[in-house]
């Protein structure tokens, strides 16, 4: 068994497993010498030691992959607070879903605590459709305990009032993205279904930087832009745009409605039909060139290079994702408004956290089924943010840009 292990990572890999008891507990001992100022830096006492635990963890969820044992625990938890939204997006299908009683507040309460200790660490991501119609959000964010987990709210930012903006900075969210599909009033509207949807999301974006800098919060502002036909060319605009306001802006690639079941992306040629597809593949190729000028010169962009690289890949060939394996059974926890669980937004339940704990789920049948479905999965989906998964290459450079700025 631990041959298989071995194989996928060489002789690294077989001293990194032959090591690994070691590695967890003297963790706290692990330091950075800085030869400048002669100061050992002990990892435990900054940001750094969450990148190297979730290095371990991504290599554990890589050998689940490869072997399909269970060697790692989940990295993403997402919380789908509620199917309810006020916008009518022509590339979402959430709102059409039929709606019942959804999970109560300490039901969700008592959800979010069972994950947080079974995972340690991560990213917690509260979605919707819109999280914000549920008025007990930051009663339920309170709950949530443990530092060590990054949480995101994604919002259209239609209802974030003053009011709002400053209890989201009161809370423990660490970063609020709005979705802003153009800096033109007409084509975001159109995209987004709902009239007044841009002086909303602009407004928004005012007012939680306005509650920012009176409270000197870190919380991070950034904007969701998703790629289409009708605004490719003022991307490089946008994040320009985002850098003068001081908010982040991360890029969403194109894709199927959310809850069609997986299908096949190589036989059903669905971007042939879709209306806002970029069809120029010149014009492709020289918007993600600018997007990747930017975020060399150290624009605001939150996609990493290998992921800017994959989505324009994407656009010119969808089936090109396809070549990137598909980690969202090892990575994800999804968890949609009635407690069910599945490992993609796509895919069959695996479990239901009302009645079972996470710890039993995440080593049941359903889910080993569920994996090897989403190993043989043809979609190209696994391009999406929420499915993608960061090369080794991009997080060790990230990793090194954080150990310089913590250390320096």
């Amino acid at each position: 068994m631990l041959n298989n292990i071995y194989g996928i990572f060489g002789d690294p890999g077989r001293i990194f497993f032959k090591l690994w008891p070691g590695i967890i507990d003297n963790f706290h001992n692990l330091s950075i010498y800085n030869p400048k100022t002669k100061v050992n830096y002990n990892l435990m006492k900054v940001n750094i030691a969450k990148s190297i635990k979730n290095l371990i963890r991504v290599y554990g969820q890589k050998a689940s992959y490869k072997t399909g044992l269970v060697l790692s625990r989940a990295s993403n938890i997402f919380l789908t607070l509620t199917y309810r939204c006020n916008f009518r997006c022509e590339n979402c299908a959430i709102w059409k879903l039929p709606k019942k009683k959804e999970l109560t507040t300490k039901e969700w309460i008592d959800i979010a605590k069972n994950l947080e200790e079974w995972m340690g660490f991560g990213t917690i991501t509260l979605n919707g459709g819109e999280p914000l119609i549920r008025k007990d959000i930051f009663e339920i964010v309170k709950k949530i305990k443990n530092p060590n987990f990054y949480i995101t709210l994604n919002s259209n930012g239609y209802i974030i009032s003053e009011k709002t903006a400053n209890a989201i900075v009161s809370s423990k969210i660490n970063e609020v993205k709005i979705s802003l599909y153009s800096l033109n009033k007409k084509t975001h509207e159109k995209l987004r279904g709902m009239p007044d949807a841009f002086n909303r999301a602009i407004s928004a974006i005012d007012n939680l930087s306005q509650a920012r800098e009176k409270a000197k919060s870190k919380l991070v502002i950034s904007i969701g832009v998703l790629v289409t036909y009708e605004n490719l060319k003022e991307i490089p605009k946008m994040i320009e745009w985002a850098k003068s306001k001081n908010v982040s802006l991360i890029l969403q690639s194109l894709d199927e409605e959310f809850e069609i079941q997986q299908i096949d992306t190589q036989k059903n040629k669905w971007w042939k039909n879709c209306r806002s597809w970029p069809r120029d593949k010149k014009e492709v190729v020289k918007v993600f060139s600018e997007i990747s000028v930017l975020k060399r010169r150290n624009y605001p962009v939150l996609n990493s290079p290998g992921q800017i690289e994959d989505m324009k890949n994407y656009y010119l060939n969808p089936n090109s994702a396809l070549k990137t394996p598909c980690m969202v059974g090892e990575q994800n926890v999804i968890v949609d408004p009635y407690g069910k669980v599945r490992l993609c937004f796509r895919g069959s339940f695996v479990g239901d956290l009302k009645k079972q704990e996470i710890s039993e789920i995440w080593k049941c049948k359903e889910i080993k089924r569920e994996r090897e479905i989403i190993k043989n999965c043809k979609l190209a989906c696994r391009i999406v943010n929420c499915n993608y998964s960061v090369g080794l290459k991009d997080r060790v450079m990230n990793f090194l840009k954080r150990a310089k700025h913590e250390i320096k």
